[in-house]
Order: C-alpha cells, then sequence, then structure tokens
C-alpha cells in the first residue's frame, strides 16, 4: 500500500511538473555567477503597521519581481516583499 501511495504520488509531482511547461513560455532562466542582485531580503527595514500597531519587518524573508522606471532622472523600483512571518507587501525604492 506504501508503495502505492509513493508511486501515485511521484507520477502526480511528475505530471504536475511537466504541465506547467507551455511552449509560449521564456526561460528556463539561470542566476549568473557573482550576480549582484538589485533587490535582496533585509531585516532592518520596517515600519508600524497600523492596523495593528505591531512593527513589521515587512522584507525580512524575501523579495520578488522589482520593476522599474525612470521619470525626472529618478529611478523608481517596485517590489514584492514578504517578512518571516509570511505576510506579503509591496514595497519601493528611489535612487536618483
Amino acid at each position: 500500500m506504501k508503495k502505492s501511495i509513493s508511486f501515485i504520488l511521484l507520477l502526480f509531482s511528475f505530471t504536475s511538473l511537466q504541465a506547467q511547461e507551455k511552449p509560449w513560455m521564456l526561460g528556463p532562466f539561470h542566476r549568473s555567477e557573482g550576480a549582484m542582485p538589485i533587490i535582496s531580503p533585509q531585516s532592518k527595514t520596517s515600519f508600524v503597521d497600523p492596523m495593528t500597531g505591531k512593527r513589521v519587518a515587512w522584507e525580512s524573508m524575501a523579495t520578488f519581481n522589482p520593476a522599474a522606471i525612470v521619470r525626472d532622472g529618478i529611478v523608481f523600483i517596485l517590489y514584492r516583499a514578504e517578512e518571516k512571518l509570511g505576510e506579503k507587501e509591496i514595497g519601493g525604492h528611489t535612487q536618483e
């Protein structure tokens, strides 16, 4: 019985991975050796949540999906972040 369940789970995981690949998708993407990320998790940045009154380290676990625009000579970067408690936020930085 255990072998049957293991086989079914293995088969399901393999077919779900195959189902995710589509001919129109870009990639695969690989991180270059020595790459310097534009954004990275920061445990020191925080804000006080106005709803709970608690301090939130909003980008302490992970940062994702940066997008940048330039307006009037200033670079604006928006990205998603996740704190260690699993809460997701959207944040940004600017660079002149």
